[in-house]
C-alpha cells in the first residue's frame, strides 16, 4: 500500500533522540475522589524537524490519510476522531516495543485488509473453563483471564477489583465476578459515517448463547459487561486509552 523505507528512517530518528509517554496527574471530576494518570505523548525538541517530516507523510499518503485523516474511528459501539498526530504516536511508540519495521508492516496489512479485526465480548459468572474452547468457527469461550487487558475486563475481573459492581450477580460471592468471556471474531467497518449509528451493537448472537446455555442444568450463566476489542497489533489512539478512565478526568477529551 506505501513504501516503508522513509516512515522506518524517521521513526528511528525519532525514538533514537527521544519519545516517551510523560504521566500527567489530573483532577477527577467527581468530588472527593483520587487523581487520575492520563500519558501525554512528548519527544526531545531536536526531533521537531523528523516529527513535522513523518507527518507531512502520514497526510500525503493517500492509502494512510483516507483512514487516518481526521475520520471517525470505529472501536466497536463508539468512535473516536482519528488524526494524523494519533497515528504518529501510535507509530513511534509502538515502534518501541516491536520496532519500526514490524509496526509498519503491520500498518500496511491493515490498510489491505479494509477492515478492523475485533472481537465482541460478553463476561459471564455461573460456568469456569480452564482452556479456551471453540464452540463454532469465530465464536469461543475462553477464562477471563486470558481476554485482552482492558478496563472492561479488569472491572470484571477478581484479581483486580477490590470493590466489584458488576450488572448482574448475587449475594455468593462467588458469582460477584465474571469468571468467563464468550468472544466473536467480527469485522468491524474502520470507518463509520455516523458516530451514532453501530450495527455491530445490534447483533444479539452472544445473548443468545448466553440463554442457550440456561437450559442445561449443570450451568447457571449470568451475564455482566459486554464490550468490543480490536486486534492488539491494529493502530488505535494513545494504546493506554483503554486501559485508564480518561472520559471520567477534568479537562480530558478522548
Amino acid at each position: 500500500m506505501f513504501k516503508i523505507g522513509t516512515f522506518e528512517a524517521l521513526i528511528i530518528a525519532i525514538n533514537r533522540l527521544g519519545a516517551v509517554y510523560i504521566h500527567e496527574k489530573v483532577e477527577h471530576a467527581a468530588p472527593n475522589q483520587p487523581k487520575g494518570t492520563i500519558p501525554k505523548f512528548s519527544y526531545d525538541n531536536r526531533v521537531k524537524l523528523q516529527i513535522t517530516a513523518l507527518l507531512h507523510h502520514i497526510q500525503s499518503t493517500p492509502s494512510i490519510s483516507k483512514v487516518f485523516d481526521n475520520k471517525q474511528y470505529n472501536y466497536g459501539g463508539i468512535s473516536y476522531t482519528m488524526l494524523p498526530e494519533s497515528l504518529l504516536e501510535w507509530l513511534v511508540m509502538q515502534s518501541q516495543v516491536l520496532g519500526a519495521n514490524n509496526v509498519l508492516n503491520n500498518l500496511n496489512y491493515f490498510l489491505k485488509l479494509g477492515y478492523t479485526p475485533a472481537n465482541q465480548v460478553l463476561a459471564m459468572s455461573g460456568l469456569t473453563v480452564q482452556k479456551k474452547i471453540i464452540i463454532t468457527n469465530g465464536i469461543s469461550i475462553v477464562p477471563i483471564q486470558e481476554c485482552s487487558a482492558s478496563r472492561m475486563r479488569i472491572e470484571a475481573s477478581p484479581k483486580n477489583v477490590a470493590s466489584p459492581s458488576p450488572m448482574g450477580g448475587t449475594l455468593v460471592t462467588d458469582e460477584k465476578f465474571a469468571k468467563v468471556v464468550v468472544l466473536k471474531s467480527i469485522k468491524l467497518q474502520t470507518i463509520t459515517g455516523n458516530q451514532y449509528d453501530f450495527p455491530e451493537t445490534k447483533d444479539t448472537t452472544l445473548d443468545e448463547f448466553c440463554s442457550f446455555l440456561t437450559l442445561l442444568d449443570q450451568f447457571s450463566p449470568m451475564k455482566f459487561n459486554s464490550w468490543f476489542e480490536i486486534a492488539d497489533w491494529v493502530p488505535r489512539h494513545n494504546i493506554h486509552l483503554f486501559s485508564s478512565t480518561p472520559a471520567f478526568f477534568k479537562g480530558v477529551v478522548a
